[in-house]
């Protein structure tokens, strides 16, 4: 068996920003938002690649962001939580006019 080196996850500031830009893509709250990863089988406290980002609102006072309540809150089962990442990712893609 050879062994593969693991691909480095692309890392792009202005995207970031680009994608923190945008309104929420879960509530659609006002900017500015977070670039939330997409949680696609990194490990723990290893950010995914940058290409697979979504907007996301913060929490703030009195009330829990829909970043909190996506990826952290226990409110979706895994599933439900890639379901909808994958699909805020294509969104904003084809909103921002980017195929990964």
């Amino acid at each position: 068996m050879t062994a593969h080196p693991k691909a480095k996850p692309v890392r792009d500031e202005r995207y970031r920003r680009l994608v923190a830009s945008l309104p929420c893509a879960h509530c659609q709250r006002h900017p500015p938002s977070q670039a939330a990863h997409a949680d696609a089988g990194k490990g723990m406290g290893i950010k995914g690649c940058d290409s697979a980002i979504y907007p996301s609102c913060a929490d703030g006072p009195g009330r829990r962001g829909c970043h909190t309540l996506i990826g952290a809150s226990g409110v979706f089962s895994r599933q439900q939580r890639r379901e909808l990442e994958r699909r805020y990712v294509e969104s904003t893609r084809q909103l921002l006019g980017v195929y990964a």
